[in-house]
């Protein structure tokens, strides 16, 4: 420690009011105690008692409160007490006290040049610490206390220079008033990061060179009302600092373990002696990754549609994805998902990807379906989810991997559409035709035989990824042919291939007979949102001859008389009249 050695002027240039209790203590050898009276002189003996004014070394003690008019430096060596009465500096008067002042009451300095210079050290009963610190307590007016100038440096020279100055992590010269202590942008889990920095009490104007310098203690505060930092350099309170030392290491911990922001954030550190620098906190910022949550789904179903669908109609089924974390979007990062096909029938429908899902949110925009090109029951596949960590903007950081992503199950039904067709089982008759139309014909027949075509309305290929069928079979033109009454309507579940029905010839009556029936028809599928098809029809044309008795008339309608075979009949017929 450097030591200095210096006299203390006390000039009083204007006037002065001093109350009751303000006490100037004396180290000094032979120092004697001098107690004033009332009086508006400090030069006057008649201002103090029998003992006489003070001189250097000795302690004062103002008993009454009285008006001072300076009219040159007086000495005040070594302590001057304030022990609960009010000082009152008036004019342009200054106090230079070489030694510690001790304020337990009210300083009023009234102007801005009544100032109190002190060369050891000023402590202030009201100035609290930490983050309530204010070296201001105790005083009005708008005079300051303030650090004396030094004797090596050409004498007292009052110049109030700043003495406070901070090295090590940050650096900040004596009257700078900030500087910048940088930490490191991290993700939960990282190592707390450790920067020190001094508190120097260095004055502004010493030289290096000149061997007795001299100046007082200061005492600083740290200020800091925020969250996210400890260790000493984030800890609200006060550092007494003799002249020439410094705090020593005063460390900034940032630890990782908790999600937060520090950059912006400000250190302050305040002295008793008008100084006032501001640390200002770069980075530092604690990042908590993106998580897959626990709504994120696993499996999905489709729903059920026909073959070549493409999972259109609102088919496909949404991926929920769960951004599980939740720190705040200040520092949560947010979740991006890539989707692809990993094995199976699974497709992704749409977009593929996903991105800023913030934390604790879900989003269902992923989409998957099944592929459609061919139909069968719950058709399966896997989808792979590819998760990762967005950087937030200004982080630095970019995107992070999370684990191994997530495989979603995906199930779904696709269905052949309904098909209609006829075909003959047993009986009489012979069946030809396709698509929608088709022709049954019983040929010649006796009077009154029995004439029955057993049939089949059929769902073409019917199998159980299939849809049912609903028809009817109604007559549309001619008579002597008729249907069982049970296929005036009737259903086909899925997958159902058949129903089976009757149709007879009436052959009471001798003649050539046609006659249209009408196979109407639609798919249904219940599994698929109520679905039901359009409407289809098939025309069935069913012809027959009953052979005996006189040929009657022939029916309205019925043309293939004149054709085929009858046309035959009828020219052999009449060739074997005419030659009789």
């Amino acid at each position: 420690m450097k030591t200095r050695y210096s006299k203390i002027f006390l000039a009083l240039k204007t006037a002065m009011i001093v109350p009751i209790g303000l006490a100037l203590v004396s180290g000094a050898a032979n120092a004697q105690t001098k107690t004033s009276v009332a009086s508006t002189n400090w030069a006057t003996g008649s201002t103090w008692t029998t003992a006489g004014q003070p001189a250097a070394g000795d302690t004062a003690i103002i008993a009454n409160t009285f008006n001072v008019a300076v009219t040159g430096n007086k000495f005040i060596t070594d302590t001057q007490v304030n022990t609960g009465g009010t000082l009152t500096l008036s004019g342009t008067g200054v106090l230079n006290a070489s030694g510690t002042v001790t304020n337990n009451g009210t300083l009023a300095l009234t102007n801005a040049g009544n100032n109190v210079y002190v060369g050891t050290g000023y402590t202030n009963i009201a100035m609290s610490s930490g983050n309530t610190f204010n070296p201001l307590a105790g005083i009005t007016g708008s005079g300051r206390v303030l650090a004396m100038g030094d004797l090596g440096d050409g004498g007292v020279t009052n110049d109030g220079s700043l003495r406070q100055s901070i090295s090590g992590g940050v650096a900040i010269q004596a009257g700078v008033t900030s500087g910048t202590l940088t930490l490191n942008n991290v993700h939960v889990g990282a190592a707390a990061q450790n920067v020190s920095y001094t508190i120097e009490n260095e004055f502004s104007q010493d030289s290096k060179t000149v061997a007795t310098i001299s100046g007082p203690a200061i005492e600083s505060a740290i200020k800091y009302s925020d969250t996210g930092l400890t260790g000493t350099g984030a800890t609200p309170g006060n550092h007494i600092i003799a002249n020439g030392f410094d705090s020593g290491l005063l460390t900034v911990t940032r630890s990782g373990t908790t999600a937060g922001i520090v950059d912006g954030q400000t250190i302050k550190v305040v002295s008793n002696l008008g100084d006032s620098q501001t640390i200002n906190i770069s980075g530092g910022n604690v990042y908590q990754y993106a998580a897959v949550g626990s709504s994120t789904s696993t499996a999905v179903t489709v729903g059920a549609q026909h073959v070549g669908n493409n999972n259109a109609g609102g088919v496909a089924a949404a991926i929920s994805l769960q951004n599980g974390n939740s720190a705040g979007a200040s520092v949560q990062e947010t979740l991006g998902t890539t989707a692809s096909v990993l094995n199976g029938a699974a497709v992704v429908v749409g977009t593929n990807f996903v991105s800023g899902i913030l934390g604790g949110a879900t989003d269902t925009s992923l989409k998957a379906g099944v592929n459609t090109a061919t139909a069968a029951l719950n058709k399966t596949g896997t989808l792979h989810l590819a998760n990762v960590s967005e950087g937030l903007a200004g982080s630095g950081f970019g995107n992070s991997n999370i684990g191994t992503g997530t495989n979603v199950s995906v199930t779904g039904s696709v269905y052949n559409f309904a098909s209609g067709g006829l075909n003959k089982t047993s009986g009489q008759g012979t069946i030809g035709g396709s698509g929608t139309s088709y022709t049954l014909d019983f040929g010649t027949v006796a009077k009154n035989s029995t004439q029955v075509a057993n049939l089949n309305a059929l769902n073409i290929g019917a199998s159980l990824f299939q849809d049912g069928l609903h028809g009817a079979i109604t007559p549309l033109s001619g008579n002597h042919f008729s249907v069982d009454t049970g296929v005036s309507s009737f259903d086909l579940a899925i997958g159902a291939l058949a129903k089976a029905f009757a149709l007879t010839f009436d052959t009471s009556s001798s003649g050539s007979f046609s006659q249209i029936f009408d196979f109407k028809w639609n798919g249904v599928n219940s599994n698929i949102a109520g679905f039901t098809g359009t409407s289809s029809d098939i025309l069935l044309t069913v012809n027959g001859f009953v052979q005996g008795g006189s040929s009657p008339t022939p029916e309205p309608g019925i043309l293939w008389l004149f054709g085929s075979a009858g046309l035959a009949w009828f020219a052999t017929g009449k060739k074997k009249a005419e030659k009789a």
